[in-house]
């Protein structure tokens, strides 16, 4: 799954080089957060996956190719692949975009990962204007509740 969040890593060791589009940090939610759990096997941690823009997409797009669900396989996607880049060991990634609205998704297990949308039916909604870098942190999310 992939939430915009708000928590931050730190990206110390990784340097912003882009001058207009998306960075973050790919960050894995893990272990039981069952309430009133008491576990020492959860929590969060920075992860190296690939992150994939597309044109702007809607659920009924993901859905048209997938009834199952919105996960779908990067060669299944039904919009045009715009980027990608992979994230380092301490989950920062960065992609040089133009100005203009995309959806990003991590893939994880051979599919892209969504779960949030913009309550428009836009999935994982990014808008870059011009001259901006934007940070995007993105939850990928593995915990059990």
């Amino acid at each position: 799954m992939i939430v915009l969040t708000m928590a931050g890593v730190s990206c110390s060791k990784d340097t912003l080089t882009i001058g207009e589009g998306v960075y973050g940090t790919v960050i894995e939610r893990y272990g039981d957060w069952m309430p009133g759990a008491v576990s020492r096997d959860r929590g969060e941690r920075p992860v190296k996956r690939e992150v994939y823009v597309y044109a702007k997409t809607t659920i009924q797009d993901l859905l048209e190719v997938n009834v199952y669900g919105p996960y779908v396989a990067p060669d299944r996607m039904p919009v045009p692949f715009v980027a990608k880049t992979s994230s380092s060991r301490q989950g920062f990634y960065q992609i040089q975009l133009p100005a203009g609205e995309y959806s990003i998704f991590i893939l994880d297990q051979g599919k892209l990962q969504i779960n949030w949308g913009d309550g428009y039916g836009w999935m994982c909604p990014l808008i870059i204007e011009a001259g901006q870098t934007r940070k995007v942190d993105l939850l990928l999310d593995h915990a059990v509740y």
